[in-house]
């Protein structure tokens, strides 16, 4: 009976060690304070992850309820905590203060997630809240808050991705990224949002590979929004000021997107759809209240290719609202003054206004035509209405209250 205890108490501490030696994950939590809770979860080798709160009612066994698009479920509706499956995932959340929230969920291998979270106030309406998804290889996602009741929820689908966030004396902002595809890059900074008046928002999706995405905000109540599907993106979004809406979207190849808000109140929004390559799109306002609208279109099978846009205001409540459809069109509305207008819809034209209260229009239905209209002074009126093939017009005006019309068709 002992010969036999022995072999039981031998089969069983081969079987601890060879079990260990197969997967040789660790977990560590550590807490300090009170009413804190962790979970660690780990399936496969060379796993390590790391809980450690300082301070009170910190959670890191919720489920995240986040909803994605098409219906895509999260692995961490799934599951709590941290949650690795794989080989040489890392997963960190390091939290100082009381209520923040935390989970990480990879499957997959050498994936890498970190998150950090300090200063929330005392109450629940203080707490942090950061979460990821990351399903494939060598995805790295990093998550800072450094505020109060700032929300981050990431997923990346593929291989090689990369997301950070860095919420930085931010009051209520809010980050969501997700990417799917690979070699996909995303940055957000959101910083001095204090008080509780409005916090910012940022939001990518990209699906595809290569693209890549930097929001940055400074100020209060800025709202900041990327989409970009397929391949080799670019688009940038920068806002400094209060109540400022930057928003993105193209489809295709190529496309480069700078956008500047430096003022209040500031909307600019830019849009390419269907088969639209290697356009450029940019919309710089230095001011307030004033509003920009782009759009690129082409049909499915002709495509819209090669498009610029550059769009510039600089002064208080400019209007640009701009309409391009077709091929090698340009577009170009530069802005200086106040309470300027400019309506253009498609072909190459150009609108330069120097002045207030000045209003340009531009309608175009043809091929290789091509308008310009430069106003300087106030309360000017010109219009350009072209049909047809290979047609020129210009109008040039300086002073106040001139008025210029030109109508050419065949």
């Amino acid at each position: 009976m002992n010969n036999m205890k022995k072999i039981v108490f031998l089969f069983a501490m081969v079987l601890a060690i060879s079990l260990a030696m197969a997967q040789n994950n660790t977990g560590t939590i550590t807490q300090t304070g009170n009413e804190n809770s962790g979970v660690v979860e780990q399936t496969g080798e060379l796993n390590a992850a790391t809980i450690t709160s300082t301070g009170d009612l910190n959670k890191n066994d919720v489920q995240k309820w986040r909803t994605w698009p098409n219906n895509a479920v999260s692995e961490l509706m799934l599951a709590k905590g941290i949650k690795q499956v794989g080989v040489e995932n890392t997963g960190a959340i390091l939290q100082t203060g009381s209520r923040h929230q935390g989970g990480i969920a990879q499957i997959g291998n050498n994936n890498a997630a970190n998150i950090t979270q300090d200063d929330p106030s005392q109450g629940a309406w203080g707490s942090n809240a950061a979460f990821v998804d990351q399903v494939g290889n060598l995805n790295t996602s990093i998550q800072n808050q450094q505020g109060k009741a700032n929300n981050s929820y990431f997923r990346q689908v593929g291989n090689s991705n990369r997301a950070e966030s860095q919420q930085v004396d931010n009051y209520t902002g809010y980050a969501v990224v997700e990417q799917i595809g690979s070699n996909n890059t995303s940055y957000q900074v959101q910083e001095y949002s204090a008080g509780w008046e409005g916090g910012n928002n940022a939001k990518v999706n990209q699906k595809g590979s290569s693209n890549s995405a930097i929001q940055k905000q400074h100020g209060i109540g800025n709202n900041a929004s990327i989409r970009q599907q397929k391949n080799s993106n670019a688009a940038t979004q920068y806002a400094n000021g209060n109540d400022n809406d930057l928003q993105t979207v193209v489809a295709g190849s190529g496309n480069i997107i700078d956008q500047t808000a430096e003022g209040n109140g500031n909307f600019s929004y830019l849009a390419g759809s269907h088969n639209t390559d290697n356009n450029i799109m940019k919309s710089d306002q230095i001011g307030d209240n004033n509003y920009v609208n782009s759009r690129i279109l082409g049909s499915n099978t002709a495509g819209s290719d090669n498009n610029v846009l550059n769009i510039s205001q600089n002064g208080t409540r400019n209007k640009s609202s701009n309409y391009v459809q077709g091929n090698n069109n340009e577009l170009k509305v530069t802005q200086v003054g106040d309470a300027n207008i400019a309506g253009t819809k498609n072909a190459d034209r150009g609108i330069r206004q120097k002045g207030d209260f000045n209003e340009a229009d531009i309608f175009q239905n043809g091929s290789n035509n091509s308008a310009l209209i430069s106003q300087v002074g106030d309360l000017n009126i010109g219009s350009i209405s072209s049909t047809g093939v290979g047609h020129l017009g210009a109008i040039f005006q300086t002073g106040n209250m001139n008025q210029a019309l030109i109508t050419q068709s065949n």
